[in-house]
């Protein structure tokens, strides 16, 4: 069991030493799409602590949470100068695709989705730390 330990600490410092871009967000915001409205209105947030760990080629990264660690591998990606926005469209390593909007200026990031439900939804992490 330590020797599992040991490698899965060598394989997470070897992608942090790695990457590209350190983002560090101390809020997330889970918002609802509600048809009535034709708004995302139905939200909710809170304090937490995570990371997102960038490739430096911007292909994947791994996104550290207090309860799990995931990998989102870019498919394509779209630059909005009017806005000064990039889309992401990736895949999870579960297999679930969704739409990533890095928002430098504002410091944050949005992922778009659909829940197992079927529900569409937007989570918004804000950022304090991005390097």
């Amino acid at each position: 069991m330590k020797k599992y330990l040991i490698l899965f600490s060598f394989l997470i410092l070897s992608q942090l030493c790695y990457s590209q871009a350190h983002v560090e967000a101390y809020y997330r915001e889970y918002c609802y799409y509600n048809d009535s409205t034709e708004k995302y209105d139905d939200c909710y947030g809170y304090d937490e602590l995570s990371t997102f760990d960038i490739s430096e080629d911007w292909s994947y990264w791994i996104h550290t949470t207090p309860k799990m660690q995931s990998t989102y591998y870019v498919i394509d990606s779209q630059y909005m100068d009017e806005y000064e926005l990039t889309f992401y469209y990736v895949e999870s390593d579960a297999g679930n695709k969704y739409i990533y909007v890095f928002d430098i200026m504002k410091k944050e990031i949005r992922i778009f989705g659909i829940s197992k439900e079927g529900e569409k939804f937007i989570l918004t992490f804000l950022c304090n730390k991005w390097e």
